[in-house]
């Protein structure tokens, strides 16, 4: 993977860090699944991005979740079909088969969804 670095501004903190770029030629996505879960919650809690999500230094009033209060957020459905409609979660796949993150999505509200 390609490296980039990025002028990061949180508050009056300004730091420059080196973030990865996925370079494949396809990217695809998979339907998470409820043994997934536990690298999810590894890759949210302890990625070098985490610090610039939640948590110390930046966001002290945003904790790390704990494993509970993440399954407490992450209900069964993100990572098994009876999410449809109410979020899901998916694996990130490069380079044909390396895993390398995660993207989700929250409740869909129907009345203002649209098809573009």
């Amino acid at each position: 993977m390609d490296c980039f670095k990025a002028a990061i501004y949180t508050g009056s903190i300004h730091r420059i860090m080196e973030f990865m770029i996925i370079a494949s030629k396809k990217v695809k996505l998979r339907l998470a699944r409820t043994s997934d879960r536990k690298k999810i919650f590894l890759w949210l809690t302890q990625s070098d991005v985490t610090p610039f999500m939640m948590g110390m230094p930046y966001y002290p009033d945003l904790p790390i979740p704990t494993w509970k209060e993440f399954c407490d957020d992450y209900k069964p459905h993100f990572f098994n079909s009876s999410g449809e409609g109410k979020g899901r979660d998916y694996i990130i796949i490069a380079n044909g088969n390396e895993e390398v993150g995660t993207i989700r999505y929250n409740a869909l509200d129907k009345k203002r969804a649209a098809l573009f």
